[in-house]
């Protein structure tokens, strides 16, 4: 999701520092509360490239106003506006606060928020923020629509005549029951109809959050229960947090949906458009996602455990964090190489695997096998192996930084040189590791067995922090 990211400045991570303490909060907590994974929190406080939503909210999290934290080198160029937006060349943009300038008055524009449908359309003075992000219900009609075609707005046709006027007719008439609805709610209420599903009558609908909440509030009232003469069945609104579990949604356009934290449990999405959707946090166990478009899709921290992917496109998505741990993969999937290297360890196993060098940043290897594997060099940033088997394994020169290694069962691990800044090795079990030269600055230690109190001494020396509160160290992680 490189195109749409930002980072923060110097001065910015500095208050935005003092703003966390301040507010007192942690990244784990920040992270929880937005439901963004821990990676792109963590990302954002030590000035990495996050997605411009990511940054904004993390910044309105912590009463700060955006424009002032982020570096605005990072922010794209007229050129990149132009193309993305379809802005005409000669309205002036400020990159140094991302504005669109017109005549006397200026607006803040988070060019993500500008869909196809309304390019350039925006407003004099109005800021477009995180709130206005288009959200989407479905509205199921009690009932069948009398044809055998699958109305679905992307369909197409031979060269039929009569099968064109068919869906012609009855897109028509849907597309009168989306104005009812609009109409329902209020005289500025705009709907835009995304998909149609055959049999159920099956809308899905996407407008601002607030119009989508009225509209489930109404049904929910009682006060709108049909809409042409046609019996509503229910409304539900697809939305952060919502519990969607074993929902139908194949097939259907939920693209740029906010979906964060939302219970998508045994749900089927299978053939649905997810592309740009965030899905942080998400619980998509179980989850029926083949031939789904996931390209750009944020997965970061969610729970893809079991959920079938086959033949899906997850072209370019972020997968920081994903629990991959029993998901179902074909040769037709596309999946970046990253990604599928993480999918193997955790499926596969990784005993004495060469990892050499290997980017495994951000991934997710909890209890993880990786006894014996060779990761001289490899690049951990981020990742959680919290539990993992590390017995014996060659981590020299690693780059640990700010990786989970709680629980982690390190004995007799070779970490000469590794990079362990920011790391929390609480509970690991370090019987026998070697840590000389291990940069260890930040990294949090508590109740290690195999920590002498002369080594204890010596890694506090070296900037190491040591939390003796008692703890549970029975989750270290012991094979026969």
């Amino acid at each position: 999701m490189s195109k749409r990211s930002v980072y923060a400045s110097l001065g910015g991570i500095t208050r935005a520092n003092q703003a966390l303490v301040h507010n007192q909060l942690s990244i784990k907590s920040l992270a929880v509360e937005l439901d963004l994974s821990r990676s792109t929190v963590s990302k954002f406080f030590n000035g990495k490239s996050v997605d411009r939503l990511n940054f904004i909210e993390i910044c309105e999290k912590l009463d700060l106003e955006w424009e002032e934290i982020i570096d605005k080198s990072s922010l794209p160029n007229q050129e990149e506006i132009v193309r993305s937006t379809g802005i005409k060349q000669e309205t002036t943009v400020s990159v140094g606060a991302m504005k669109s300038e017109r005549g006397e008055g200026s607006v803040i524009v988070l060019l993500d928020e500008i869909n196809n449908s309304q390019k350039a359309s925006v407003t004099q003075g109005q800021q477009v923020n995180t709130q206005s992000q288009t959200q989407f219900t479905v509205v199921k009609l009690k009932g069948k629509l009398k044809t055998n075609i699958d109305i679905s707005l992307e369909s197409t046709f031979t060269e039929d005549t009569n099968i064109q006027i068919q869906y012609e007719d009855i897109l028509r008439k849907v597309q009168n029951l989306v104005k009812e609805l609009e109409k329902t709610v209020s005289e500025h209420t705009n709907l835009e109809l995304r998909d149609v599903k055959e049999g159920c009558v099956r809308l899905i609908l996407s407008g601002t959050q607030e119009d989508l909440k009225r509209l489930e509030e109404l049904f929910n009232s009682g006060q709108l229960i049909e809409v042409q003469g046609i019996p509503i069945e229910n409304i539900q609104l697809i939305a952060r947090g919502k519990d969607l579990s074993n929902i139908d949604l194949s097939n259907a356009n939920l693209s740029d949906a906010d979906l964060r934290g939302a219970n998508l449990s045994n749900a089927n999405l299978s053939g649905a458009n997810l592309s740009d959707s965030r899905l942080s946090r998400a619980v998509l166990t179980g989850v029926d996602l083949s031939n789904a478009n996931l390209s750009d899709a944020d997965l970061g921290d969610a729970d893809l455990s079991n959920a079938n992917l086959n033949g899906a496109d997850l072209s370019d998505a972020d997968l920081s964090g994903t629990n991959l741990w029993g998901v179902k993969i074909n040769s037709k999937i596309k999946l970046d190489s990253k990604w599928r290297l993480v999918w193997e360890i955790v499926n596969q196993e990784a005993v004495g695997k060469n990892l050499s060098n290997a980017d495994l940043s951000d991934a997710n290897l909890e209890y993880a096998n990786l006894e014996g594997a060779y990761l001289r060099g490899a690049n951990l940033e981020y990742a959680n192996l919290e539990g993992a088997y590390l017995r014996g394994a060659n981590l020299e020169g690693a780059y640990l930084r700010d990786a989970y290694l709680e629980y982690a069962n390190l004995e007799g691990a070779y970490l000469r040189d590794a990079y362990l800044e920011g790391a929390n090795l609480e509970y690991a079990n370090l019987e026998g590791a070697n840590l000389v030269r291990a940069k260890v600055k930040n990294a949090r230690f508590a109740s290690n067995p195999g920590i002498s109190k002369q080594m204890k001494l010596n890694l506090i020396q070296r900037g190491a922090i040591f939390d003796d509160s008692s703890g549970n160290p029975s989750k270290v992680l012991i094979r026969a």
